[in-house]
């Protein structure tokens, strides 16, 4: 079995980035709402673990599902992007988003490797999610064993 928690948390210290693991419900427990520079990696429970079967009754190789949060906290009051007459590059996708593709490539670097390939990738930008309010990333991904 491929421990994915294990190796998500590895990738992710060795970038600086905060991680955590759980079900939306605990990763919403996050910490104070204070807005801070750090970057989270939160990835959510359940993964899904599948091997193929061959025609031979032997286990063939593994693929893992889940899914990912890749934010920074934020300011419940500031816009997405240019309302009210701000200036975008003030706005949370300027600001707290678009910063994390480049961590996030970077991260994904780290995933392909020898282990398994990366199948599947899939980033929705979002903002204002959980209770301490964090912008970033949702990524959906398959994993599959080399």
């Amino acid at each position: 079995m491929i421990n994915i928690v294990e190796i998500f948390k590895e990738h992710a210290e060795s970038l600086g980035i905060t991680f955590d693991y759980g079900t939306k419900a605990m990763n919403n427990l996050l910490g104070s709402n204070k807005v801070t520079s750090d970057i989270y990696l939160l990835l959510s429970s359940p993964i899904t673990w599948k091997r193929s079967q061959s025609d031979y009754g032997a286990l063939g190789k593994q693929t893992l599902n889940s899914s990912f949060l890749f934010v920074v906290k934020s300011s419940l009051d500031n816009v997405i992007y240019a309302q009210r007459g701000q200036e975008s590059d003030k706005g949370k996708y300027s600001k707290n988003v678009a910063p994390l593709f480049g961590v996030l490539d970077s991260f994904k670097e780290l995933l392909d490797c020898s282990l398994f390939s990366v199948e599947q990738w899939e980033v929705i930008d979002a903002y204002n999610m959980l209770d301490t309010n964090t912008d970033g990333l949702l990524i959906t991904f398959t994993l599959k064993e080399s």
